[in-house]
């Protein structure tokens, strides 16, 4: 019992997650961009690069996620349509 709802855990909540984490992504590199554009200076270009970094390398993992997810519904759905 308590390892479906394990499973059921990790199933939901590391979508969740990676979802969560490219919006910060995201919000955290448009908004060091915006600020360094007001006034230059505010952010390094090393600082304004690895936020490129992580943004890139959230987005893979959120793609490659949301493939997987997308490609179990298409098999759910499949299965159901050939019974």
């Amino acid at each position: 019992m308590f390892g479906i709802l394990l499973y059921d855990i990790l199933f939901f909540s590391i979508p969740i997650i990676l979802i969560a984490l490219f919006g910060i992504s995201v919000y955290r590199y448009v908004s060091a961009k915006k600020q360094n554009k007001a006034a230059p200076g505010t952010f390094s270009d090393d600082e304004i690069k690895k936020r490129k970094i992580m943004l890139i390398v959230l987005s893979v993992i959120t793609a490659v996620l949301a493939a997987i997810v997308i490609g179990f519904i298409v098999l759910l759905f499949m299965a159901v349509a050939f019974m």
